[in-house]
């Protein structure tokens, strides 16, 4: 179970699709919304809840005093009831209303909270954390005590959890002498370092990581294949609003092709720019039309009088990931609008 406060449901499906898609699970183990949905307690499911939805206190402090909030006994229900095995709380600040992090007795007192939901579930709990800008400073790499101070707030969290990693982006030193790498790939790859064990030897030494990109379609996320009402409830709806917004940019096109200015690639940025104060996109959050278009462009993208433009991630390209292509198609594509 991953209790995010930071990121909505539908990225965290995104995401969720993504591990799927590399890693190729045997069957269908991505749920929806936590607290709606019922499945069978053999039945071991990733489920996710947004706190960016709808946010979600374990407890308040109110004058020193940690009080249990409703969302504390019906995570923990729930976790006994879906047999879960795993809890992911992400972040740490954000599950307390009132909490100090600086304050010890704050700190003590939420991560015992957190502990209860642990062993009374017999599950194990992960709480995600922030490092703190002291520790860029410091030779974690070869000082444990520098790791286990890394955290953010008071050192109490680190004191009360069993165990602890530690990650940090390879540095452009590290890239260029150490791996003979690009130092402008350095941000690909992520150490990990053992910051604490209770049950075995801390590791001096970390281990690497290397960040992959896996291109999957937004819209299309983690529909249960059994309900079938509702795959073609979402379906229809999709299709819809692919229309819509595949419509705004035919709309707009004339515009789009202007602003390629003579080359065959340009940023979404800037094409959400010079479309920003056309009807259809007017009162719209710029990086909001920036979402639109890529979901439109996506795949084999819009086709106008033989030009056909399409969304494209670039890892490579280190200034702009996010690029619309730009090429010719035959006048006789099926896919082509004329007007």
């Amino acid at each position: 179970m991953i209790m995010n406060q930071e990121d909505t449901l539908n990225q965290l499906k995104l995401k969720a699709k993504a591990y799927c898609q590399h890693f190729r699970p045997t069957e269908d183990h991505v749920q929806g919304d936590l607290l709606n949905k019922r499945k069978p307690k053999d039945r071991k499911d990733i489920f996710f809840y947004s706190g960016a939805e709808e946010k979600f206190i374990l407890g308040k402090f109110k004058k020193n005093i940690l009080e249990k909030m409703p969302h504390y006994d019906e995570v923990k229900n729930l976790v006994i009831e879906k047999n879960i095995d795993l809890i992911v709380f992400d972040p740490f600040i954000l599950l307390f209303e009132g909490l100090d992090e600086n304050s010890a007795h704050d700190v003590s007192s939420a991560m015992k909270l957190l502990t209860e939901i642990g062993v009374q579930s017999n599950a194990a709990v992960v709480i995600v954390d922030h490092t703190s800008k002291q520790s860029l400073s410091s030779n974690y790499k070869n000082d444990i005590n520098a790791r286990q101070s890394a955290t953010k707030g008071s050192i109490n969290k680190m004191s009360a959890a069993r165990g602890g990693l530690l990650l940090n982006h390879m540095t452009k030193d590290e890239a260029k002498k150490v791996f003979g790498i690009d130092e402008n790939k350095c941000t690909q790859f992520i150490n990990v370092l053992d910051s604490k064990n209770n049950y075995a030897p801390v590791k001096i030494r970390g281990s690497w990581l290397k960040k992959k990109v896996v291109n999957v379609d937004s819209q299309d996320c983690m529909i249960l294949k059994e309900d079938e009402t509702l795959a073609r409830a979402y379906a229809q709806k999709k299709n819809e609003k692919e229309n819509l917004l595949q419509n705004n940019i035919l709309s707009c096109f004339d515009r789009i092709i202007e602003t390629f200015g003579g080359r065959d690639d340009i940023s979404v940025n800037k094409i959400a720019a010079s479309i920003g104060n056309e009807y259809c996109y007017k009162n719209i959050k710029h990086t909001t039309v920036c979402e639109q278009i890529k979901k439109a462009l996506s795949g084999e993208g819009v086709t106008k009088n033989t030009i056909r433009i399409h969304y494209c991630y670039d890892d490579n390209d280190t200034k702009t990931k996010h690029k619309i292509i730009k090429s010719t198609v035959p006048d006789d594509d099926p896919l082509s609008c004329h007007s």
